[in-house]
């Protein structure tokens, strides 16, 4: 149950070693919350066993011991001590199938008599038992639910007074509690019906994530109660992870350069697993979150010299628990301490050698090109909507101010010694015009340590010196300019030892499959819409930390907050699509009407963002009044998102279209130019 974290936490303890079993009773256990357990331990002692007891029996009525093998099971407590009787039954007193829920009446020698003073009482509870051959025998009826395997174990499935009715259904939480907690990444779950809103009664789900599977989440969850999240904002990426950031269109970008462009695998460049990899210039972090995940247990140098990015880098690693050493420092042929130039807004082009008007020309430039390679589609912040709007100078105006700050330089070799660093497999350099001097703080007895080199370089000139530089050093090199890049002297330079193995790069670690609240969330949602019934999905589910106990270390239900008033569930900012066409607005205006929100972006989740059949149903019948067309609620139940339903409108309506009707639009269609069709 909810105090088996405390057991795990503590099994270090001496007090702990000499134990050879350890008893788990009182409240439901799941059984995928064990795993760290079973990693350390595997099936060896302590042995763990799950007990299911009541006090009318003092106390114990059934044990199962566990194994690593049951993980991922339900709530298994197995079978009846020897002078007790177990049985699921249904109204009727009627044993129920194998697999079915069925309410657990417990008889035999153990059995109480009844409860004193109470006879009342006494007869509701303790009922003629129908199996005994003894007279006058007694089961009692715990008001427990349980279902019976096919090889007669049992499994716990919580409360029948739990139950609960939505919609006309009714509903055991404890049977969706259990699948919940069966997701490889939730070590707790917990399912309540809530009416936050009057007339509104839905089902809401509430996680813990398991800290092996969901570890950059868990680590996430504490910061938040530790107040940090109010000190650095995050940001959801569109690949789930969550990063703490400083401004969201430009994380955005060199999200996009790296992960989805993946710059630095280009031309045999790969990072073996435990690779050595050297950060020069890394910023908020990006590159250095890349490579720990495409070589897990690399070991990791980060250097970033402006103090506050430096902040967001050292954050960043923490959260994904990274083997990495930030460096709040710059690179260069000496240590000392020098002047840069900071631009807040964008603070990848912050550097030693500023030059605001080719600064200015080149960030406009790549805006222009993700503009032109994205085809338009993506207009998700102010800098994109200032683009579009022909604002993108007076923009620029205000984003473009800079500080200057005093920030210390190290040389790479002074590095290399302090770690004793014997090679190096890949050296990423983006240092903003100070490519040379990084280069010369490399010692000759060092520079056979580097296999690959990857260097954003920003003239023409400095490319040359820099190509010049790496052949005599013996590489094979190769200069690219990225599509981001055109019509600016910003180029890349991959680097490689002849002859050097291209390794493959093994992909991200398991961990940050589920790295946000909100991507976890949803894919509990798949997992649950593919076990169950549409009646018993929760309409929202809730990341937290901890479920909140009562005195005696149980779910205290009543504290669980409203999906709302959360906050673990959208920690991060995401990227908010705004509506492209007349339909995608129409359709964003419908859904915050239903879902009572002013937050819609067009790859937004319906059933995310609250919503359920119900309002499904009001779905339908505003599309059928806005669009004179009838969309199935089959088909709503299976689209995604605003551009899915915008889509499944478009085909409805072409569907509905008679012969006459289709031969006029295809003739409008032809006589448009490509121009207007864009528009």
């Amino acid at each position: 149950g909810a105090l088996a974290a405390h057991v795990l936490q503590a099994e270090g303890e001496p007090a702990l070693r000499g134990l050879r079993w350890v008893i788990f009773g009182g409240e439901a256990l799941n059984l995928a919350s064990l795993k760290p357990w079973f990693d350390r331990f595997g099936d060896r002692r302590p042995r763990l066993v799950n007990m299911y007891g009541i006090t009318e029996t003092t106390v114990h009525v059934t044990w199962r011991p566990i194994a690593a093998a049951d993980l991922d099971k339900g709530s298994l407590i197995g079978e009846p001590i020897p002078d007790l009787r177990v049985f699921a039954l249904d109204d009727r007193l009627e044993p129920v199938p194998f697999g079915v829920p069925g309410e657990m009446y417990v008889g035999g020698a153990g059995l109480s008599r009844g409860y004193l003073g109470r006879p009342e009482l006494t007869a509701e509870r303790f009922v003629p038992d129908p199996f005994g051959e003894a007279p006058g025998g007694r089961l009692y009826r715990t008001g427990d639910l349980a279902r019976v395997q096919p090889d007669g174990e049992l499994e716990y499935l919580g409360r029948t007074d739990a139950q609960v009715k939505i919609r006309g259904f009714r509903i055991e939480p404890g049977e969706i509690e259990a699948v919940l907690a069966r997701h490889p990444a939730v070590r707790e779950a917990v399912v309540v019906a809530r009416e936050d809103v009057p007339g509104d009664r839905r089902l809401v789900g509430y996680l813990v994530p398991d800290l092996s599977q969901a570890g950059p989440l868990t680590r996430l969850l504490q910061q938040e109660r530790e107040g940090r999240l109010n000190q650095l904002p995050t940001f959801e990426m569109p690949n789930g992870m969550v990063v703490f950031h400083q401004h969201a269109g430009v994380t955005l970008g060199i999200y996009r350069e790296i992960f989805e462009g993946e710059v630095y695998r280009r031309h045999g460049v790969a990072l073996p697993e435990g690779a050595t990899v050297f950060d020069v210039g890394a910023n908020m972090g990006l590159f250095t979150l890349w490579a720990g995940l495409q070589a897990p247990g690399a070991r990791l140098f980060s250097f970033e010299p402006i103090p506050a990015t430096a902040e967001v880098l050292r954050a960043n690693t923490e959260l994904y628990g990274l083997n990495a050493t930030v460096y709040a420092a710059g690179v260069a042929d000496a240590e000392r301490t020098e002047t840069f130039t900071y631009y807040p807004f964008f603070s990848s082009t912050s550097g030693r050698f500023p030059d605001a008007e080719k600064d200015r020309a080149d960030i406009k430039a790549h805006i222009l090109n993700e503009q032109k390679v994205l085809g338009g589609e993506e207009a998700l912040f102010e800098v994109w909507r200032a683009e579009r709007e022909g604002a993108l100078d007076d923009w620029l105006d205000q984003h473009m101010k800079s500080e200057r700050v005093s920030c210390r330089l190290v040389p790479l070799s002074a590095v290399i010694r302090e770690h004793g660093v014997e090679r190096i497999d890949l050296l990423k350099i983006d240092a903003e015009r100070s490519e040379l001097e990084v280069l010369a703080g490399l010692a000759d007895e060092d520079w056979p340590k580097v296999q690959q080199l990857v260097i954003e370089v920003h003239d023409a000139e400095i490319r040359d010196r820099v190509l010049e530089v790496l052949q005599a050093r013996g590489f094979e090199v190769v200069v690219e300019q990225d599509a981001y890049l055109a019509e600016t002297e910003l180029y890349n330079l991959y680097a490689r030892r002849p002859g050097l193995p291209e390794a493959v790069s093994p992909g991200a670690a398991p961990d940050t499959q589920w790295a946000s609240p909100t991507r976890l969330a949803e894919d509990v949602r798949r997992t649950v819409a593919a076990e169950l019934p549409e009646h018993m999905v929760p309409a929202a589910l809730v990341v937290l930390e901890a479920l909140p106990l009562t005195a005696h270390g149980k779910v205290d239900r009543k504290a669980l907050p409203a999906p709302e008033a959360a906050g673990g569930a959208r920690l991060a900012d995401r990227p908010i699509v705004e509506p492209r066409t007349p339909v995608e607005r129409e359709l964003v205006a419908i859904w915050k009407e239903l879902l009572r929100t002013d937050r819609v972006s067009i790859y937004d989740n319906f059933f995310e963002l609250g919503g359920h059949s119900l309002l499904l149903t009001q779905l339908a019948s505003r599309i059928r009044n806005a669009f004179q067309v009838e969309v199935p609620l089959r088909v709503l139940f299976d689209v995604r998102d605003v551009v899915e339903m915008t889509a499944a409108i478009a085909d409805r309506q072409v569907q509905q279209m008679d012969q006459g009707e289709m031969a006029e639009m295809l003739d409008e269609l032809q006589q448009l130019t490509p121009e207007e069709i864009q528009a």
